[in-house]
């Protein structure tokens, strides 16, 4: 309530990618383009407009091939601070692809083991249409999303998604590009430099699991647990006299489990 306007910005209201994803050359992306030509019009599930005229376009299909299809979307973007350059998964893929301004590429490839594994016609067998959520609850095993996918130096962080809701199991990954080393962000132990608090809330509750980062950016990732979490996690080092920052002692000192969420901000290494 005591804030100071910074700034205004003027939207144009007639222009429907003022709110879009674009790159610094003013290239935006659009994720559900359609194409009119005469009779027959297409839809793109990501496309490339540049002055408001389509450059590239992928993955098309037409208005009704999903209608009654529960659970279907087309994919995701995922912005991880470079200006140039975004990730792309698609729905029902385990591939990540980069996108820039003059195209998308096939930039990484997943393989999981075939007990966590959609079948390869998935995305385009009629037979699944409409009883995705069921075979989902038969098959909870099988990762049906690849998700929150970002690149920071030789790091590459990405999730999957099944319909079993174990903490136990790993779900968010970080994969070293250079060594191939595969590291679960739920088994990263507390040291000093998390203030020995675990940095997310993957082994205690869901938001990180529906979520992931909030906001990355080319030096910090951020994230949040609720003030519950927070405590909670507190209580676990009381028999270990842990000293926390200023920061910390101020906030256990003056908030409690109900207050508001808080926000976290990590320094992930590049290398």
């Amino acid at each position: 309530m005591t804030g100071k306007l910074v700034k205004k910005v003027v939207v144009d209201k007639d222009d429907k990618y003022t709110n879009y994803k674009k790159f610094s050359d003013g290239t935006v992306i659009d994720q559900n383009y359609l194409d009119k030509k005469d009779k027959d019009s297409t839809y793109y599930h990501l496309s490339l407009v540049k002055d408001k005229k389509k450059v590239e376009a992928y993955f098309p299909y037409r208005s009704g091939d999903y209608k009654n299809d529960d659970g279907w979307h087309g994919g995701s973007i995922y912005d991880y601070g470079n200006p140039d350059e975004f990730l792309y998964i698609k729905n029902y893929q385990y591939n990540i692809y980069k996108l820039s301004s003059k195209g998308l590429s096939l930039a990484y490839q997943i393989f999981f083991p075939a007990a966590n594994s959609l079948p390869m016609d998935y995305g385009t067998n009629p037979i699944y249409k409409g009883k995705r959520y069921e075979y989902f609850e038969r098959n909870r095993d099988l990762f049906y999303e690849m998700a929150n996918s970002y690149l920071h130096g030789d790091n590459l962080y990405f999730q999957v998604r099944n319909w079993n809701w174990s903490r136990d199991e790993k779900k968010a990954f970080i994969y070293n590009l250079k060594s191939t080393e595969l590291t679960s962000l739920a088994d990263i132990e507390p040291d000093s430099s998390s203030q020995f608090l675990p940095i997310t809330d993957l082994t205690s509750q869901y938001d990180f699991t529906n979520r992931g980062f909030h906001v990355v950016t080319p030096d910090y990732f951020y994230t949040s647990y609720s003030s519950l979490t927070m405590f909670t996690f507190k209580e676990q080092n009381d028999e270990k006299n842990r000293k926390y920052n200023a920061a910390l002692t101020e906030y256990f000192k003056t908030q409690n489990r109900k207050s508001n969420p808080v926000i976290i901000q990590l320094k992930p290494k590049k290398n």
